[in-house]
This record gives C-alpha cells, structure tokens and sequence, in this order.
C-alpha cells in the first residue's frame, strides 16, 4: 500500500473472523483484532449479493451507513467488525482493490 493511503488509515476497527456455528446456529467468531481503517460514515445506496429464504443469492440494492477502507485483505461479509464507536453492524459487501502490480492492496468493507 502508498505511504500517502497509509497515512490515512488514522482510526481503528476490530475483526472477528467467523468461524463456525454453534449448536443453536448462532455464529461463532475468533479471537478479535484490532486493524488500521479509514471509516467514512455516508449512506449510500450499493448493489450487494443476499441470499434469498430460497437458498439462491440475488443482487439488491441496500443502503450502506458506513464504508470501510483497510490494508487488510481477506474480510468476508460473514466477519464481525467493531467500528470506532462501539457499534457492531453486518457487513454488506466487501469490495478488493488491487495496486499496479495487481496485488490486492486496499478493501472496501460496507456496513
């Protein structure tokens, strides 16, 4: 990642990696960390992938309150996240950006 991106990424977030279910189906999520972000608390209208009472994902447009960005690659709207002001909202959509050498450098993470 730039140093000039780097430099933006002034606040802090917390991931739970989600990693099972428990024997009442609720999720079960790994040891939290803490990770660099840039929160920006916009609502804004995106088009994400949710999975229907059918068993088949569709394409619906949901409004995100907050956008993400972060150096850390691998988030998946099935992780929990913290966001600065102690709220734990579902992850939308998750959206990777690669740098010039095509390596993913940057993630959106819609809340």
């Amino acid at each position: 990642m730039k140093r000039s991106l780097r430099m933006l990424l002034k606040q802090t977030v917390t991931r739970e990696p989600r990693t099972g279910m428990d024997e009442f189906t609720t999720p079960t999520y790994g040891s939290a960390v803490e990770h660099r972000a840039r929160v920006v608390y916009k609502p804004t209208i995106i088009r994400a992938s949710v999975a229907s009472s059918a068993g088949q994902d569709s394409v619906r447009e949901v409004v995100s309150s907050a956008m993400v960005t972060t150096d850390v690659v691998g988030w998946t709207v099935t992780d929990r996240i913290t966001l600065p002001d102690g709220t734990q909202p579902v992850i939308i959509d998750v959206r990777k950006f690669p740098d010039e050498t095509g390596r993913i450098a940057v993630e959106k993470v819609f809340v």
